[in-house]
């Protein structure tokens, strides 16, 4: 009877142990731990490792094999992982972990657990992948107490089933086919050793899908702010990045662009008119990025702009101030107000002077808002600022033995931003066939000059004092001369003005008047505005005086005179950069 009761109280004291809540001995104000939660354990044939979770208020724990006195029970420790050795194969057993503070204890809900009779497989390693563009090759190295192997897949990091699955073979390879891109990670495998006892998986691996490089890069629509940028389907894009930039190198002013990938087109707006854009797209399935397509050069379109230009021989120097006109023509201390007077009536925009000196003639004074572009040897350009931006400038040697030069601007009308060339000119003067040779041979080195700055073939308006016209070639007066500018420019494919204009003015008056009142009406202008045959001309005058510039009223020179010739003014139209403007 006393050994029955005895056996009764130890069952009921195991009892207690196992009953996950033991007794406290905190006292009143004291705080005890609470029990110990998340029991997991990983076994070999002879072993168990323990891990669990932290337990509010635990300063240490006791983890041991449930017994009828905690058999194989360890010290105290503050880890949250144990592992107990020294265990049989194939046997059974309870594990419970105590956790401990000052205030009392408690106890976990006991884990069991049976170890296997032989070793779990350990885990594959060595993975290696080779991804195309729907597949993937998994390779991996042989796993210890392991007779097959295979590789689960799914879509989803965080999922724990199989969307698809080798079957199980001693094979230590395996190929999916048929993949399609998820983004952010297209999918996620583990590859799964087993034996007749337990299964062990690999540590994650992650399958990205790659990108084949965008074709069918085009732009079938640019206007002057705006361009469409079309392109081929691309497998596995999820997304396409579309770049424009400055320069080919796409890293002046890059900016870059995303579509989804239902999309096969993009608008770039807020562009600049007449800005040459390069154009790239390339196929993206996060975080892995197809190769971008070669770029594209795009210039921009800009619209047509009229303006008013001037070409005027000053006599700024007073080298016409020689023989019978010295009686008739004041020096140029007095003329130049007469001058810029006459000039400013124009309404010009843009002024070729000829024998205007840079630092005595001083001809910028008279234009106000107006700025320099280009000089040399008494040859100035002068463009209004709040309509023109000078991109560039430059000079020509036309004839060193004879110092003919001309000088060159390139312009950007600020409000379209077409860009254009603006030219002035003053070739030999004097009549005879010698004089038209040397004429000839500076008129076409003038226009080669000219072609080899414009490689961009814009429009150029050809300004000056040509010293030439049609009564060079009167045989009866000048044997063997001929109109030499005018056959050089002809040749090249550049009209006269005064050819195109759909208005003339006063064009019946000589453009050298030589300081004669009555004037001569001949016609014959040595002063002369040629132009690109793109470039259209509205209307072409000689000019007489700031009260004689439009009009059907009766003309008259301006007294005294300004200078040895009237102002030659031409309103032109300079179409815009070709493409489709909007």
């Amino acid at each position: 009877m006393l050994f029955a009761v005895r056996r009764t109280l130890i069952a009921s004291a195991a009892l207690v142990m196992l009953s996950g809540t033991v007794p406290s001995t905190a006292d009143a104000t004291g705080t005890r731990p609470s029990a110990a939660t998340g029991l997991e354990a990983t076994t070999t044939t002879s072993t168990v490792t323990m891990t669990w979770s932290k337990a509010s208020h635990a300063a240490h724990y006791r983890p041991c094999i449930v017994g009828s006195s905690c058999t194989a029970q360890h010290t105290s420790t503050k880890e949250l992982s144990w592992k107990f050795s020294s265990l049989k194969a194939g046997h059974h057993y309870d594990f419970v972990v105590y956790s401990y503070n000052s205030h009392g204890r408690a106890v976990s809900k006991p884990l069991s657990v049976t170890l296997p009779t032989k070793p779990r497989p350990t885990a594959p390693t060595g993975i290696t992948q080779k991804v195309k563009s729907t597949k993937v090759e998994i390779s991996w190295a042989p796993s210890l107490h392991t007779s097959s192997y295979s590789v689960c897949m799914s879509t989803a990091k965080t999922s724990t089933s199989c969307s698809k699955s080798s079957p199980r073979s001693s094979a230590l390879t395996a190929t999916f086919d048929g993949l399609k891109a998820n983004g952010g990670g297209d999918y996620y495998y583990r590859v799964i050793a087993y034996n007749s006892v337990a299964s062990t998986a690999s540590e994650q691996q992650r399958v990205d899908l790659p990108v084949p490089l965008v074709q069918g890069v085009a732009v079938p629509r640019v206007r002057s702010s705006t361009m469409r940028i079309a392109w081929h389907a691309t497998r596995n894009a999820q997304t396409y990045a579309i770049q424009l930039a400055s320069n080919a190198a796409m890293t002046d002013g890059l900016q870059t662009h995303t579509v989804d990938g239902d999309t096969l087109q993009y608008d770039a707006t807020g562009l600049t008119p007449g800005k040459v854009y390069y154009v790239r797209v390339d196929g993206q399935n996060a975080p892995v990025a197809g190769a971008f397509s070669a770029p594209l050069a795009i210039p921009l379109p800009t619209n047509a702009f009229s303006v008013d230009v001037v070409t005027y021989n000053l006599c700024g120097q007073d080298h016409c101030r020689s023989g019978e006109e010295r009686s008739r023509i004041k020096a140029w201390s007095t003329r130049k107000p007469y001058a810029g007077k006459i000039a400013r009536s124009t309404g010009a925009d843009l002024f070729a002077t000829q024998e205007s000196g840079h630092s005595d003639t001083k001809f910028i004074t008279q234009l106000s808002g107006f700025s320099e572009g280009a000089y040399i040897s008494a040859k100035s350009i002068f463009y209004k600022t709040s309509r023109f931006t000078k991109l560039h400038s430059g000079t020509i040697t036309l004839d060193a033995k004879h110092k003919r030069y001309a000088a060159w601007n390139e312009f950007q009308d600020k409000a379209t931003r077409t860009p254009f060339y603006f030219v002035d000119a003053h070739l030999e003067p004097y009549k005879g066939k010698t004089r038209d040779d040397l004429r000839y041979a500076q008129t076409k080195v003038l226009i080669a000059a000219i072609a080899k700055v414009n490689t961009k073939h814009l429009p150029v308006i050809y300004a000056g004092d040509y010293n030439s016209n049609a009564d060079n070639a009167i045989q009866s007066k000048y044997k063997g001369g001929y109109d030499a500018p005018l056959k050089a420019f002809k040749a090249a494919g550049i009209p006269d003005g005064i050819t195109l204009a759909d208005i003339l003015h006063h064009t019946i008056f000589n453009s050298a008047n030589q300081a004669i009142n009555p004037p001569y009406k001949y016609g014959d202008h040595v002063d002369h505005i040629y132009v690109s045959p793109t470039v259209r001309v509205n209307q072409l005058s000689v000019i007489l005086g700031p009260n004689g510039a439009t009009g059907s009223q009766s003309f008259r020179y301006a007294t005294p005179f300004a200078s040895d010739h009237n102002p030659m003014e031409a309103t032109v139209t300079v179409p815009g950069l070709p493409g489709e403007v909007g």
